[in-house]
């Protein structure tokens, strides 16, 4: 009986703890579903209490207000109409005329500056440019051949002096083409590059338009007068804006004098003279802004000039295309000159 009776008291136990475990998990579930549903209640108190709040009147004001807050934003982003460059009526012996901030990338003074002209020599800025960014080795010897040396004299072009069968590095031969002008040192780097004047002179052409050229076309790399073969004092601008970001480049056009080195057949060398600066001297002028550029005559072009211009540390590009007089006459030394001390400091932009 003993043994029984404990038997029948384990088995109560057991059972009792048995039914405590189900009632502790029944409250436990309980609990957990009414935080839930408190919880959703609680969203749901709030989206029905923001949805009750605002009326279709309310919704409207709001709208108009967006719509308020948009133009006032336009209005505030809005700009001015683009900047009129100053027109240059008087004053200037050349034709056309520009001048180009290059801080700000944008034309700011202009006479006529859009008409396609003749740019004479200035195409060598265009030669260079793109002999520079094809070679791999300024260093290389080229050979100025005799037909090259025939070709420009019977031309009347501007020339280094190269004999036939005279060798010089591309480096000398750039230098041939930026400061004395030189025919004979373009047609030579063009052979070089483009395997004749006329293929150089298309892929100068490709040059053009990724710069950004429109009024620009060339079929030759010297700027002898050539039907087809024109430019405008827009375009010049801004290809000398582009050239003088090239460190190579600028070294060459801010250079006053040099001496070719390499020349295989001219013992000491060749002095040469940065016709953009003797554009001034000829004529006894003097300007402590101009810092460097190109020159180029032609009976079609007349005489210009693509010049840096430096005032205040601020740099701009004056190119002017169509003067008349000779060399002695300076009137692209005196456009110049007229440019960036009467025409520059007025302009307020």
């Amino acid at each position: 009986m003993t043994k029984k009776r404990r038997k029948n008291k384990k088995s109560t136990l057991a059972s009792a703890l048995f039914l405590i475990a189900v009632i502790v998990s029944v409250v436990l579930i309980c609990i957990s579903v009414g935080d839930k549903g408190e919880v959703s209640a609680d969203v749901s108190n709030a989206l029905t209490s923001e949805t009750s709040e605002t009326s279709p009147e309310q919704s409207a004001a709001d709208i108009s207000e967006a719509d308020e807050s948009t133009e006032s934003t336009e209005s505030e982003i809005s700009t001015e109409p683009p900047f009129e460059p100053y027109v240059i009526d008087q004053g200037l012996y050349s034709a056309e005329a520009v001048v180009y901030d290059r801080a700000t990338d944008t034309v700011i003074a202009a006479k006529d500056a859009y008409t396609r002209m003749a740019p004479a020599s200035l195409t060598k800025i265009a030669t260079a440019i793109t002999v520079i960014e094809m070679c791999d080795d300024l260093d290389e010897k080229l050979t100025c051949t005799q037909d090259t040396v025939n070709v420009t004299y019977l031309a009347g072009a501007s020339v280094v002096g190269f004999k036939g069968g005279e060798k010089a590095t591309v480096m000398d031969m750039l230098y041939g083409v930026m400061l004395p002008s030189g025919a004979d040192a373009a047609i030579t780097l063009a052979i070089r590059f483009g395997g004749s004047e006329t293929g150089f002179a298309e892929i100068i052409n490709q040059k053009m338009d990724k710069i950004g050229l429109t009024d620009t076309h060339f079929c030759n790399v010297t700027g002898l007068d050539e039907d087809g073969h024109y430019s405008t004092a827009a375009d010049m601008a801004i290809l000398l804006d582009y050239c003088l970001d090239n460190e190579t480049f600028r070294r060459l056009c801010t250079t006053k004098y040099y001496t070719l080195q390499t020349c295989s057949k001219h013992e000491g060398g060749i002095e040469v003279t940065n016709t953009a600066y003797t554009a001034f001297t000829k004529a006894g002028l003097l300007s402590s802004y101009f810092k460097g550029g190109k020159t180029g005559t032609t009976d079609a072009a007349g005489r210009c000039l693509a010049g840096l211009c430096v005032i205040d540390d601020r740099e701009y590009v004056t190119v002017t295309l169509g003067a008349g007089g000779d060399a002695a006459d300076g009137y692209i030394a005196c456009d110049f000159i007229y440019l960036s001390e009467t025409v520059i400091p007025q302009i307020n932009y």
